[in-house]
């Protein structure tokens, strides 16, 4: 063992090198000399010399490269990338969704991952028929570092990126199904749902909705509430859940009901918290994300408070709105007292009524 690899095979080589013991004898002495969890493979090492070992490792080895590589599913040579796409694939999604090539997207993301935006702007407007300020404002989406892929997070999503644009030809008024109601865990994928969105958009305008000490409000629960009133289903786009969660309440395609004035071109969020008190921390969180990719997909847009400043509400947000739009310096052009077109809110922005 000292002049040897001290390893069952060595010690067996070398045995063989001094002496000529029996098959039992050798077994004998490799027993003292292998942990106990290994010793029912003794009699296998015993019965094949070196030559058989090493084929029948190599053999093993070259199958579990080949069932690696089969695991991996390689599609862009980064190994570490390829195993990560196999339990989410958001960034191949995400160029699919923006109509390029599911075959060309793994191409498209090592360009990104290389630096190489241009050859990427190039290419995805070759494939797609884009433009290149609409693909230059595209190409942030796209999540290319593997440390923000790899960065855990508590909020899981039920459905993949690439689907979200689908749930608008499933949502059936007050007969939606309670599978309708999923999270949305990411802000790319809420930006997806937002480029998607075939409504004209302007604004979005945030609710509150209190809830009781032993009540925690889904937009199942605000579904069936509204129902059981004889309207039809939620009339919210979006619930912020106390944990932070957001999750996903009337179809986006669809004019929410919540207004008596800014249905028409708006998004409507709520805000559900206790009576007499603030919107939990991470719901605050949750509203400043929803917000940031408001302004990314809509930078003209107008934010509103429906407590402060449309007055449709005798509920509190829960959370400071005019805090967050001020930290993205926008203000709001067009007047509270209606919904503006994306033509109007242009001519008000440059001092037209």
């Amino acid at each position: 063992m000292v002049i040897t690899c001290p390893t069952p095979e060595g010690i067996k080589v070398s045995l063989g090198a001094i002496a000529n013991p029996t098959d039992q004898q050798t077994q004998a002495i490799l027993a003292n000399t292998t942990p106990k969890k290994y010793q029912s493979q003794i009699a296998d090492i015993t019965k094949k010399d070196f030559s058989k070992l090493s084929t029948e490792f190599s053999t093993a080895l070259t199958s579990f490269a080949s069932a690696f590589s089969n695991l991996t599913n390689t599609q862009t040579g980064n190994v570490l990338q390829d195993i990560l796409l196999q339990t989410d694939d958001t960034p191949i999604s995400i160029l699919e969704n923006f109509e390029v090539p599911r075959s060309e997207a793994p191409a498209i993301l090592v360009l990104l991952q290389g630096g190489e935006t241009t050859e990427a702007i190039t290419k995805i407007a070759a494939l797609t028929g884009k433009d290149i300020e609409t693909i230059e404002a595209f190409i942030p989406t796209v999540p290319t570092s593997l440390d923000a892929q790899l960065k855990d997070t508590s909020k899981t999503s039920s459905t993949g990126v690439f689907d979200v644009a689908s749930k608008n030809n499933t949502w059936r008024g007050a007969a939606t199904t309670n599978e309708y109601f999923d999270i949305i865990a990411t802000q790319e994928q809420l930006l997806i749902e937002f480029i998607k969105c075939p409504r004209e958009i302007t604004e979005i305008v945030f609710y509150g909705h209190e809830m009781t000490a032993d009540q925690i409000l889904t937009a199942k629960d605000i579904h069936e509430s509204y129902n059981a009133d004889g309207n039809d289903g939620i009339p919210f786009h979006y619930v912020v859940q106390p944990g932070g969660n957001l999750q996903r309440g009337r179809s986006i395609a669809k004019e929410g009901t919540y207004s008596t004035t800014h249905n028409k071109f708006s998004i409507g969020v709520v805000v559900p918290h206790y009576v007499n008190a603030e919107a939990k921390v991470q719901q605050g969180a949750t509203v400043r994300q929803i917000i940031e990719a408001f302004y990314h997909v809509w930078p003209g847009g107008q934010v509103f408070d429906a407590n402060e400043d449309l007055v449709e509400s005798n509920v509190p947000v829960g959370v400071s709105v005019s805090k967050y739009t001020e930290s993205f310096k926008k203000v709001n052009h067009g007047g509270t007292g209606r919904s503006f077109s994306t033509a109007q809110l242009i001519n008000a922005s440059q001092g037209g009524i």
